[in-house]
């Protein structure tokens, strides 16, 4: 092979994973990053997420990651301890006020407590 053919196939490649195709309409990279950003405002992406700790009972771990994932993207839910049913909660800054009114309806279903804060 030729270094003309090896740099026009990584080329290819480049361009093949830059841009993926949905219902017939093709989205880039850099298009998706500007349109998540219009919906912010317009500003750079946050580099950090906003982070809760919660206690849960044992028994009620599964069911908040359930009832979690019914709200697309609120927030990601990881268990930090699992015996003493500590969770993590990491979620977009702006949307704290989302994510508390999310706890304080669930909270109506099962006890939970907040640990800390950042």
């Amino acid at each position: 092979m030729q270094g003309s053919e090896i740099s026009s196939i990584s080329c290819q490649d480049f361009r093949i994973g830059k841009t993926s195709i949905h219902d017939d309409r093709k989205y880039t990279a850099t298009s998706v990053l500007s349109a998540s950003q219009g919906a912010q405002g317009g500003g750079p992406a946050p580099l950090w997420s906003e982070r809760l700790y919660i206690r849960v009972k044992r028994r009620d771990i599964a069911y908040l990651k359930f009832i979690l994932e019914g709200y697309d993207n609120l927030a990601l839910l990881s268990v930090v301890d699992k015996y003493e049913a500590v969770l993590h909660l990491s979620y977009a800054p702006g949307r704290q006020e989302e994510v508390q009114e999310f706890l304080d309806g669930v909270s109506k279903e099962i006890h939970l407590e907040k640990v800390f804060v950042t």
